[in-house]
């Protein structure tokens, strides 16, 4: 009995949500897509209805972080800043209802202005619908690294969140045209 009871706590101890381990995939850019190198694995553009795949091809990229490895850095043109912007969100990421989660990320903005979100889903794969948003605008003050968060849900947004089953996290940028990095996206359980 004491065997089966550790084993079943070795096995709750190792899975992700329980152990507060990271739950982005490729949360520091250093996989690029097989298509494109260029682009991230696990993450896709949005703003698609606005913002051909040119642009985005064009105009975004992995480069050296200025520490180690890479970042993801979105150039954003004059046009695309104070239109549309654009975002890029990440692979879906099944959740514990119920929980909370932080959210965090490093940014260096020449400019842009950028905003992280948390978006949840409820229901199966096959029908998932928007039911619960978390967002925080990001404000550098400097043209160097910061490190952002954001915890979830608030107490008024808790009652919602108990239904999602499914989180995508967005990382955006608008207004004015410059360009954002991102790097070490991070989401855990608390």
């Amino acid at each position: 009995m004491l065997k089966y009871i550790l084993s079943l706590l070795m096995l709750l101890i190792s899975t992700p949500a329980f152990a507060g381990s990271n739950l982005i995939k490729n949360p520091g850019f250093e996989e690029g897509r097989q298509d494109n190198r260029n682009l991230p694995r696990y993450w896709e553009a949005t703003e698609e209805k606005h913002v051909s795949p040119e642009y985005v091809a064009e105009n975004v990229s992995l480069v050296p972080a200025g520490r180690k490895g890479k970042s993801l850095k979105i150039n954003l043109t004059k046009r695309v800043a104070n239109g549309p912007g654009l975002g890029f969100l990440s692979d879906w990421i099944e959740i514990t209802p119920g929980k909370e989660y932080e959210l965090k990320v490093d940014v260096k903005s020449r400019g842009p202005k950028p905003i992280i979100f948390a978006i949840g889903y409820g229901l199966e794969k096959e029908e998932r619908k928007i039911i619960y948003r978390a967002q925080k605008q990001l404000r550098p003050q400097s043209n160097d690294w910061e490190t952002f968060s954001r915890s979830f849900p608030s107490q008024s947004g808790s009652k919602r969140f108990q239904k999602v089953k499914w989180l995508r996290i967005k990382l955006y940028a608008y207004h004015p045209q410059g360009d954002v990095y991102f790097d070490n996206v991070s989401l855990k359980a608390k």
